[in-house]
């Protein structure tokens, strides 16, 4: 018993390391495929870890205007993407945090993060601020009933909210041919906008940021970009996962097939950001929410429900 608590804190601390140290990588590979698609020359995928250690090492210069708000929001928005991210199965099921990994738990660190965003834009007190952090949280408001939407049918499926649950209940019972294929057009498109607005869009960052504020925002954004990468893959491909009480080496057979998806996912993003993604957003919004209320529809109709 105690060894089985112990492994499973151990997955957990390992995975929250993994996730902290990827995530600029994977920000770093996505910019690399998007180069390489455009014909450009290829950055680093150390490129976005360079840029961070740059800037941590450089103080923040503040706006007169601005209050603690501004001091205070890099490191909410950073902690609780991250804490969001340590919530979401990666290599292994049943890790020490899996009982709170509630999918609505999720939604209100994103939320917060994305709150304690806006509020920097707006703690200056400039007209270009308010602009900013009214978009951020319109894109938001349209996004948020799509993923809303798409949770709830494996909510439905699997009887309950948390993500370890429903990652165990697809990969044993697998539903039938038509929603995992809506489901995961759904996924996918919302997940192609998430990344689009995580890595490609400035709005992701404040734009008084700087030094090692701005460091935090951009590691935050690509944090918020692997979490949208880390959803669909434990959601809608959870194969591979281990149970965190097996041991390391079953832990590095579940890293190889999650950072397989990882890379696949990273791979169908980057063809859709090549093909304009950013420039048709509100498209891309209506079509994902009319695939997941279709999701939602045949889940009803294939269950009886309706």
């Amino acid at each position: 018993m105690i060894l089985s608590i112990t492994a499973t804190v151990l997955a957990q601390w390992l995975h929250g390391a993994l996730v902290l140290a990827l995530a600029p990588l994977l920000a770093g590979l996505l910019a690399m495929m998007g180069a390489r698609l455009r014909g450009r020359r290829m950055p680093s995928v150390l490129d976005p870890w360079r840029e961070i250690w740059r800037r941590c090492r450089q103080r923040p210069v503040l706006a007169q205007t601005a209050g603690p708000v501004t001091r205070c929001a890099p490191y909410v928005a950073t902690a609780s993407t991250w804490l969001a991210l340590m919530l979401v199965p990666g290599f292994a099921l049943g890790m020490a945090l899996a009982p709170v990994g509630d999918v609505l738990v999720i939604l209100g660190l994103l939320g917060l993060s994305r709150a304690a965003a806006a509020l920097a834009e707006m703690d200056a007190g400039t007209a270009e601020g308010g602009l900013r952090a009214s978009s951020r949280l319109s894109v938001a408001a349209f996004a948020a009933p799509v993923l809303l939407l798409g949770l709830l049918v494996l909510v439905m499926l699997s009887g309950s909210s948390n993500l370890d649950t429903i990652a165990a209940y697809v990969r044993e019972n697998p539903p039938g041919p038509h929603v995992p294929l809506a489901l995961t057009a759904a996924a996918m498109l919302a997940v192609a906008l998430a990344g689009a607005l995580g890595v490609a869009d400035t709005d992701s960052v404040p734009a008084e940021a700087s030094g090692r504020h701005l460091a935090l925002w951009r590691l935050e954004a690509a944090m918020r970009l692997m979490l949208w990468l880390c959803l669909p893959a434990a959601l809608f491909l959870p194969w591979g996962l281990v149970p965190a009480d097996e041991g390391p080496l079953a832990w590095l057979l579940g890293m190889v097939a999650w950072l397989a998806k990882l890379v696949l996912l990273a791979g169908l993003l980057a063809l859709l950001r090549g093909r304009g993604l950013p420039a048709r957003r509100p498209q891309f919004l209506g079509a994902a929410l009319l695939l997941a209320a279709l999701a939602a529809a045949l889940m009803f109709v294939s269950t009886g429900l309706a």
